[in-house]
């Protein structure tokens, strides 16, 4: 409505930038998805995705009415500038596990165990090592949020969570790198400017609005979706995907990492996928040679028959974080016969990938959590029979939020934090959400998804065993 504030939140993801403008009540007034245009891992893709879908914002709201705005996004992800703010290669996604050769030597050298899917350093360790003039023509190394508020602000500097800084001074000495080549990291929630005059052209922005460092899209995404509570499970359906639950105690579970939540005592339980989203647009486009909106073809797909089907599918399409952590880990069908249609594959590829985070929610379940409920965002939740399938497959209640691109709306959460409107993330988050409807779990259903799960991993081990891992 004319004259209401507005809240920016901008979130950086594998395929597409996704900024939303919110009011104080958590109401959209902006949702774009940008896509990039070039190679996906190209900052300065990124960078006119995000001037395109600013533009159309500001085209469609104006200017006057936006507060602050706030970055957030995928990671770990490493990107470099030379000193004109150029990028001086490709990022360096967690998916990029080149570095991982040089594990057992940064590792001793920094006197703890490091990995490439995980470590900012181990991966400028390998520019330092494999691409010289790289790493001497990089004037600064940052994040992948850093590097888009970098391009609004003009500012060097970075933001994360207190305890997930990138690096750190006694770090980058041990390796004795140049500290001066990292920006300079601060805590979540900080202001690190305002909005440069230089980008109005760009990006249709006005001057001087405050930019809020955010974090990653795990994080952000809990914080603007419903279930800010103990005992509630996230899915997160973007291109990686992943559940957590929040509980109050970290958790020891096979293949479950544990981490501090932003609430003091409160932990995340569960962990991150590697390619749900992927997969689907696997079947759909590549496979099946469909193209534009996907979801009324899942929703059709989905509308036959009953679930589960009888046939199994593994989506280790891209190995696999959790729960297995196996980086050549495949992918398979198992059980098709000729009766199998189109949209059957279909179902059955959707299964799959739920039956996936099913794995990772009942190991959750197994390490002693209560799991009363669960909240479903991103991509997949535009899809009711999919947000009722996880239902059904979780056994429990699924919530769906009115803004499905919770990351971004956690991002203009942390916005309305940072300059003081809120006192606290856990206020700004409550402050924000809201649900548009819940799935209710079907019994009769639950004792074969229980069989299939123990298919799903019965499997997994065969081919784990018995097929040689040979990338294309």
């Amino acid at each position: 409505m004319k004259g209401e504030k507005l809240l920016v939140g901008i979130d950086l993801g594998t395929s597409s930038v996704k900024i939303g403008a919110f009011t104080l009540r958590g109401e959209p007034r902006f949702l774009v998805s940008q896509k990039f245009r070039g190679d996906s891992l190209n900052p300065e893709v990124w960078w006119k995705a995000t001037c395109l879908g600013l533009q159309t914002m500001i085209s469609s709201l104006g200017t006057g009415r936006i507060m602050a705005v706030s970055v957030g996004g995928q990671g770990p992800t490493l990107v470099g500038i030379d000193r004109f703010g150029k990028a001086t290669g490709l990022a360096i996604p967690w998916s990029d596990t080149r570095a991982q050769i040089y594990a057992n030597e940064v590792s001793i050298q920094l006197g703890k165990q490091v990995d490439a899917t995980g470590s900012f350093l181990l991966r400028v360790y390998w520019i330092y090592k494999e691409d010289k003039y790289r790493f001497d023509n990089t004037f600064k190394f940052m994040q992948a949020w850093d590097f888009l508020t970098y391009r609004l602000t003009g500012t060097l500097a970075g933001s994360e969570l207190p305890w997930s800084h990138p690096w750190t001074k006694t770090d980058i000495a041990l390796l004795n790198f140049p500290s001066e080549k990292f920006i300079n990291i601060v805590d979540w929630g900080t202001i690190l400017g305002n909005t440069d005059k230089s980008i109005i052209s760009e990006t249709g922005l006005p001057n001087g609005v405050p930019v809020v460092g955010g974090t990653g899209d795990a994080t952000l995404s809990i914080i603007g979706s419903p279930g800010l509570d103990l005992g509630w499970a996230h899915n997160e359906g973007g291109s990686s995907g992943g559940i957590s639950v929040l509980c109050d105690r970290p958790v020891q579970g096979e293949g479950l990492l544990s981490a501090p939540f932003v609430i003091p005592n409160w932990w995340m339980v569960g962990g991150p996928t590697s390619s749900g989203g992927r997969t689907v647009q696997w079947i759909l486009h590549d496979i099946f040679g469909y193209s534009g909106d996907y979801r009324s073809i899942i929703e059709k797909a989905l509308s036959k028959g009953s679930h589960p089907a009888s046939a199994v599918f593994l989506p280790y399409l891209d190995g696999e974080r959790t729960p297995i952590w196996d980086r050549s880990a495949l992918g398979g069908f198992l059980g098709l016969s000729l009766t199998y249609t189109r949209e059957d594959m279909i179902s059955v590829v959707i299964e799959g990938i739920t039956l996936g985070l099913k794995d990772i929610l009942e190991r959750v379940k197994a390490s002693g959590i209560i799991v009363q409920a669960a909240t479903a965002y991103g991509r997949q939740a535009y899809n009711p029979g999919w947000n009722q399938l996880k239902a059904d497959a979780f056994g429990i209640p699924v919530h769906v939020p009115l803004v499905k691109e919770a990351t971004c709306l956690g991002a203009a959460a942390i916005a309305g934090w940072g300059i003081g409107i809120w006192p606290d993330v856990t206020s700004a988050g409550k402050r924000l959400r809201i649900v548009e409807y819940s799935c209710t779990p079907s019994i009769k259903s639950a004792a074969a998804w229980s069989d299939n799960l123990i298919a799903f991993r019965e499997f997994y081990k065969c081919t784990r065993e018995r097929i040689p891992y040979n990338p294309k």
